[in-house]
């Protein structure tokens, strides 16, 4: 096989195991949440003669969760239209707030991963990232 299409077959795999994983923990996620709300559960009770109620009642109970998940880390777009409508500072900050909150927890896990990154890709095993973050945080205080 060639470099071209050997480099073309790493990559495609790279592309699918990443979207799979996604996938696969939406799923998982979505089962979990299922599991976890009590009228979902209740309309599984009665799957076998209203199989529609029990579906219903999943996909109310999924996208309630993966909803308030996507609006509570991004902040929710009537705000951001009134932000930009009124242009009042107040509400410009009230609108980016879920979406600056986001950055500012993310951002040590990014940094985090990305040392642990460059520290497989030369080849050694790293299993102090945590550690790495907590002293990196006190020496900038």
């Amino acid at each position: 096989m060639g470099g071209r299409a050997r480099r073309l077959l790493l990559t495609g795999n790279i592309f699918t195991v990443t979207v799979l994983a996604f996938f696969s923990a939406l799923v998982v996620g979505a089962v979990i949440v299922v599991l976890a709300t009590p009228t979902a559960m209740q309309a599984w009770r009665s799957f076998s003669y209203e199989p529609g109620v029990a579906l219903s009642a999943s996909w109310n109970a999924i996208t309630a969760a993966y909803g308030s998940l996507l609006t509570g880390a991004l902040g929710h777009p009537s705000a951001y239209a009134h932000a930009f409508a009124t242009m009042d500072p107040g509400a410009l900050s009230r609108a980016f707030t879920p979406l600056s909150e986001t950055l500012v927890d993310t951002t040590p896990l990014l940094l985090a991963g990305l040392g642990i990154a460059l520290a497989f890709r030369a080849g050694l095993f790293n299993i102090g990232g945590q550690g790495q973050v907590i002293l990196g945080a006190v020496g900038a205080t």
